[in-house]
């Protein structure tokens, strides 16, 4: 009998401490992967496909003129990406940017800007539609330039390491970044992985596609975890 109420006793807190543990699964930062098979199936990819895709963060970058140390901001910390499933690109932490490059003669024969539009829906819940008919578009990934040419042509010698440079101000060096595409008929898009006021403590992930009104085919689709600002 009393070998029964002491198990009897030690079996009692389970209950508080698996409900702890399924708390602080719930409340975990999401887990950044490929998208699942369900959120790609939901993307029709078009013939187009972007290339020289390129992931890093927004951030200052330092070089030497002469003694002085000077300090720029471009696009550092960079990784070489690959399109995975026909058109979806790399899934992208909290504050991570994609650069792309895309034939532009192309690009143009299939609409206008107007023609475009990022739609971004929650991972953890796609029936509930694009989060863009309830939020303001400051709160997700919506635009495709956030960078400039400057940011992708950095200034020779730089802390990065990055060959492809150029030397003078953001703006000359903006024009040679353009001179360079316009010589392989390329335009460059970008998309960051934003911040939000509106996402949960633990942070959420959303899966966007670059879509094209006129043909259902997107450009483009990824996965990326939003975090609060």
């Amino acid at each position: 009998m009393l070998r029964k109420l002491g198990h009897h006793k030690r079996a009692r807190p389970r209950h508080p401490h698996h409900l702890r543990q399924k708390l602080r699964r719930h409340n975990q930062t999401p887990q950044l992967g490929a998208p699942s098979q369900d959120l790609i199936s939901m993307t029709k990819c078009a013939a187009l496909k972007p290339e020289n895709i390129t992931i890093g963060t927004l951030g200052d970058y330092t070089f030497q003129q002469g003694f002085s140390n000077e300090k720029r901001s471009g696009l550092i910390n960079r990784r070489a990406g690959a399109l995975s499933n026909g058109c979806i690109l790399p899934s992208l932490n909290s504050r991570e940017i994609a650069y792309m490059e895309v034939d532009e003669k192309k690009l143009k024969a299939l609409g206008s800007s107007n023609d475009w539009e990022m739609q971004c829906i929650k991972s953890g819940n796609p029936g509930a539609g694009v989060v863009g008919a309830s939020e303001p578009k400051s709160e997700y990934s919506y635009t495709v330039n956030v960078l400039s040419g400057k940011d992708m042509m950095l200034h020779c010698g730089n802390s990065e390491n990055v060959a492809e440079c150029a030397e003078g101000s953001n703006s000359s060096r903006s024009s040679a970044w353009k001179k360079k595409l316009d010589a392989s008929g390329k335009t460059m898009l970008s998309v960051l992985a934003n911040t939000s006021t509106l996402a949960p403590a633990q942070g959420e992930k959303l899966y966007c596609q670059y879509y094209n009104k006129k043909s259902g085919n997107s450009l483009f689709a990824f996965e990326y975890l939003r975090l609060q600002n």
